[in-house]
Parts: structure tokens; C-alpha cells; sequence
């Protein structure tokens, strides 16, 4: 997104509370989060058509565990 937000439309009733099924999907979205979040967080943007580079077998995430990489030829004009 080049350093874009993403915005949840959530806000409160004229009551001032939040409905209940804003509060499910911002649920959903925090497990979600949690999953992938180091793939969200701490990113930044690609120049188009610029080398990704190479991923060492040796690197790790933030858990230990290895980095694994799957890539196509994707190509756009």
C-alpha cells in the first residue's frame, strides 16, 4: 500500500456504544492479526521492477522458527 492505512469503518451508536457485530468483526480481525501480523507490521514499499534480493536459508521470524518463500513469474504491463 505504500505506506497506506487501512481504515475500519467502526463507530459508536448514538447511544455511544459500539454494535455487536462491529465488536465480532474487530474480533476477527485482531485473530487475524495475530497470525499475520508480521507480515503487515514493520513492512515498507517495493520500487516496481526493482530485485526483491536472495532469502538465506539461515534467516528466521521473530519466533525462531525459518522463513520460507514461494514466488511466481508474475508479470505486469
Amino acid at each position: 500500500s505504500k505506506g497506506g492505512n487501512y481504515l475500519l469503518n467502526v463507530g459508536p451508536t448514538s447511544e455511544g456504544l459500539i454494535p455487536q457485530a462491529s465488536v465480532d468483526r474487530l474480533a476477527e480481525v485482531g485473530k487475524w492479526l495475530r497470525v499475520n501480523g508480521e507480515a503487515i507490521y514493520g513492512t515498507s514499499p517495493t520500487v516496481f521492477g526493482a530485485e526483491v534480493g536472495a532469502l538465506s536459508q539461515t534467516e528466521t521470524n521473530r519466533n525462531g522458527s525459518p522463513k520460507f518463500v514461494a514466488a511466481w513469474d508474475w508479470r505486469c504491463t
